[in-house]
């Protein structure tokens, strides 16, 4: 099981040897997951990427656009808006994949090539199936 501390400053406490397993959070703290190491690769890939989702929409609250974001990122809009979407999984679904517990087809290629449903409930029905 993976474990999620956040740090109130904004920014990981080591910038070097443990930063790949600091995130950008909404609000601005950050969050370590213990355990990210050990993690199978794919889920490795989900957890940055809900994270990135949570930073770009930060963003995108304080005034920057999603051209603005592309271009600082180095990817097209079209992945900013698709990322950004994550930002919106319901609590119960992000809890279980930071728990490793979410359903076996539930991937970052999955969510960014489907449209996730709006309302928590039909997201909780959709990933069900996977």
């Amino acid at each position: 099981m993976l474990r999620i501390t956040l740090s109130g400053s904004g920014q990981p406490p080591d910038r070097g040897l443990f930063a790949e397993k600091w995130f950008p959070c909404r609000s601005s703290p950050c969050a370590q997951v213990d355990g990210f190491d050990e993690a199978p690769s794919h889920l490795q890939t989900l957890f940055k990427s809900i994270a990135k989702a949570h930073h770009y929409f930060d963003l995108i609250r304080a005034g920057k656009t999603y051209a603005e974001i592309a271009a600082s990122e180095g990817v097209s809009k079209h992945r900013i808006y698709k990322l950004v979407d994550l930002a919106f999984l319901a609590p119960d679904v992000v809890r279980d994949v930071f728990a490793g517990s979410q359903p076996m087809g539930l991937t970052t290629e999955w969510l960014l090539r489907h449209a996730i449903p709006e309302l928590w409930d039909e997201q909780r029905e959709a990933f069900r199936t996977l």
